[in-house]
């Protein structure tokens, strides 16, 4: 496997002892990278974050057609790990990542032929080890803008789905990792109609897709409809949890909760009210069914939006704020991603015309009150959460929707401090360099894995070690300075047989015992 990667020697750290807790300096969350377009005029519309946080995946339109692929760990300024032109012309693209693997996805739609309103939907699978598409898949015939494409948790399951042109049914194609031939595809026959919502269970057994009156929940093993709903007419508020037993939808005033029961159907358990002149805008629901994050337009004078999170056991609201602009522009929803435990979601939004409101906000769901906001120079369209709730990507316009600005940003935030960060892309030939904090004057170690546990194990006042023991490595790094600081670079050998591996980082410190509650995926890039 090569120089970085050789083994150091067996670790003994965790066999005797405990350290007394005590309060830690962490490292400073917030701001950690924008990428702009330097000129080039493109927008960020798009974007979405995977393999544990660690790559940023995104594509653009409107005459700068190319598809980019970013380290998470970058520095500014932000150079794209590899970046790959797409057919000119192509528009409406949408993308997605594998949250626990190196796998990336995207659709955009096609022109028949040039300047055609006749599109025809392109799916593309990547890794971060080539910006050669692993596999493409053309769609059998043209459809109705949008289209829509979704990974599940461990890369093995992609889906994509889009409305014919011809009859106007959902049509949708499954996918394993390996291939562009479909491993299922056909039609649904009781969707007709525009698509307006879709999303993809992270265990990838079942899909929620939905047009302007019907939603469905199709289970992806069987190939079978699980439940048909009547949905009131709404916008693109549509969810479903992580194994697929919750979804949700959004209407004017108000949002449907739905949970699956023991006979395998669902029954409707909450219909949530919400006066005023408003229309929910944007849902997400955490993985683990706990929590759904939604977010309601007023469109009364098109300036406050209300973002609340509710608590699918017992059906309360948990937080709510109201986030009031000033001006004529637009202060409207841009999108929402909760964390993987519900703990915590990040709401992006169009922002106002005087700079009152900032356009990225941070929450945890028991707070009204936001963790922290980040204004950006215009618009965000998208936001993706890792699922640990660790870091932050959004999709943003230069200026505000409704003005006629050109360029745009992706971006990436850390939602709050912490104890472990990787700074610099994990190139071949590169250097990176793993900062720790954590008690001062300390001995202090990096632990290295090429898997993280099976089941982390938890060593009480020492910590959690996340990383799989059996194949744990150790490098000693330099002693903690007094404010707790320690760095250590690493540099990856120009050895192209690295790219694509993976190692996970977590770290130690000897004096007292302390684990970093924080943790790594660091895979070789080309």
């Amino acid at each position: 496997m090569g120089k970085l990667w050789s083994r150091l020697g067996a670790c003994a750290l965790l066999s005797t002892g405990l350290g007394s807790a005590t309060a830690q300096n962490l490292i400073d969350g917030g701001s950690l990278w924008t990428r702009t377009d330097d000129g080039a005029g493109w927008t960020g519309r798009v974007v979405s974050i995977g393999a544990r946080g660690s790559q940023v995946f995104t594509e653009f339109e409107y005459g700068n057609d190319h598809v980019e692929l970013i380290s998470a760990y970058s520095a500014m300024p932000v150079l794209p790990v590899w970046e790959r032109g797409v057919p000119l012309e192509s528009q409406y693209a949408h993308v997605d990542s594998a949250d626990l693997a190196d796998v990336h996805a995207s659709v955009r739609m096609l022109p028949q032929a040039s300047g055609s309103n006749s599109r025809v939907p392109l799916v593309s699978c990547w890794r971060s080890s080539s910006s050669t598409p692993a596999w493409t898949y053309t769609w059998p015939g043209a459809a109705l803008q949008p289209a829509k494409v979704a990974v599940s948790d461990d890369g093995q399951t992609i889906v994509a789905v889009a409305t014919s042109q011809a009859n106007l049914r959902l049509q949708v194609a499954i996918f394993g990792i390996g291939s562009g031939a479909p491993l299922w595809s056909g039609e649904i026959a009781n969707m007709v109609g525009q698509l307006r919502g879709f999303d993809l269970a992270a265990d990838g057994s079942a899909f929620y897709a939905a047009t302007s009156s019907t939603g469905i929940v199709f289970d992806t093993v069987t190939r079978s409809v699980r439940q048909v709903v009547a949905v009131p007419t709404g916008g693109e508020a549509h969810a479903i949890s992580g194994d697929g037993s919750v979804f949700a939808y959004g209407y004017f005033n108000g949002a449907d909760v739905w949970r699956r029961d023991a006979s395998g159907g669902y029954a409707r358990i909450h219909q949530h009210s919400l006066a005023g002149s408003n229309y929910c805008a944007r849902i997400d629901i955490a993985k683990d069914s706990s929590t759904i994050a939604w977010a309601f337009n007023y469109f009364d004078t098109n300036l406050k939006v209300r973002v609340e999170a509710f608590d699918v056991a017992t059906r309360a609201t948990t937080m709510a704020e109201e986030i009031v602009g000033v001006g004529s522009q637009q202060n409207s929803t841009g999108d929402i991603s909760i964390s993987a435990d519900g703990a915590r979601f990040a709401l992006g939004l169009w922002g106002d015309q005087s700079a009152s409101v900032a356009q990225l906000r941070l929450y945890s769901r028991s707070s009204s009150m936001p963790i922290a906001t980040h204004s950006t120079t215009g618009s965000v369209f998208d936001v993706d959460l890792s699922g640990d709730g660790e870091r932050v990507a959004i999709a943003a316009k230069n200026g505000h929707a409704n003005t006629f600005t050109t360029g745009g940003s992706i971006a990436l935030y850390a939602f709050d401090a912490s104890d472990l960060r990787v700074a610099g892309a994990p190139r071949i030939g590169a250097s990176h360099v793993v900062h720790l904090r954590g008690p001062a004057n300390s001995p202090t170690r990096l632990l290295r894995a090429p898997a993280p546990a099976s089941g982390p194990s938890n060593f009480g006042s020492i910590g959690v070690l996340r990383l799989q023991r059996s194949a744990l490595t150790m490098t000693t790094m330099p002693n903690s300075d007094s404010s707790g600081a320690s760095s250590l670079s690493i540099f990856v050998p120009g050895d192209a047989s690295l790219v694509g591996t993976t190692q996970w980082y977590q770290g130690f410190h000897t004096s007292p015992r302390r684990l970093t509650s924080d943790w790594a995926q660091v895979t070789i890039l080309p």
